[in-house]
């Protein structure tokens, strides 16, 4: 991503083919030169349909609008299943943490490329759809805004940080 423009039309396309494919987005970080989705498909197939209609027309727009050609990424994305129960929170403060490791920000809520403005409760993205396992975290939208807040300040164990990037 070069610029806001690049981010913002990612997120559109992103969100239109997660919709069209059947691909629930439940958080995501948009770095410069990467990014990751932490998603639930509905079928066999809706990852791989979602994330192909996306790297085609985001590199079709990125190559258009940056005068370039050929491909942007390396080679086909990278996918994990993961254990909700133990590992999506964890997941999910991982992404939002990736800012702060690289040094972009000193805090997940500085980095707005990202869904951590979304359940911080800065933002509402609509296209977001919460996991269960979110819900859990309080009764109410504060409740389970701060509870949020403060998972992503505590961090993630190390041991838990090496489970989730293998």
């Amino acid at each position: 991503f070069v610029s806001d423009t690049d981010r913002q039309m990612f997120l559109g396309l992103l969100r239109d083919n997660a919709e069209r494919h059947g691909v629930a987005v439940h958080a995501y970080v948009l770095m410069d030169n990467h990014f990751h989705l932490l998603v639930t498909p509905a079928s066999e197939d809706s990852l791989s349909r979602c994330m192909q209609g996306l790297g085609r027309s985001y590199v079709r727009y990125f190559n258009d609008t940056h005068g370039r050609t050929g491909t942007l990424w390396e080679g086909r994305y990278r996918g994990a299943v993961l254990q909700p129960e133990r590992h999506l929170l964890a997941c999910m403060a991982y992404l939002d943490l990736n800012p702060v490791r690289a040094g972009l920000v000193a805090q997940a809520q500085e980095h707005g490329w990202s869904s951590h403005g979304h359940y911080a409760g800065l933002r509402v993205d609509k296209w977001i759809t919460p996991h269960p396992l979110v819900w859990g975290l309080g009764n109410t939208p504060f409740d389970r805004e701060t509870r949020y807040r403060d998972m992503v300040r505590d961090g993630v164990a190390p041991a838990q940080a090496v489970s989730l990037t293998q």
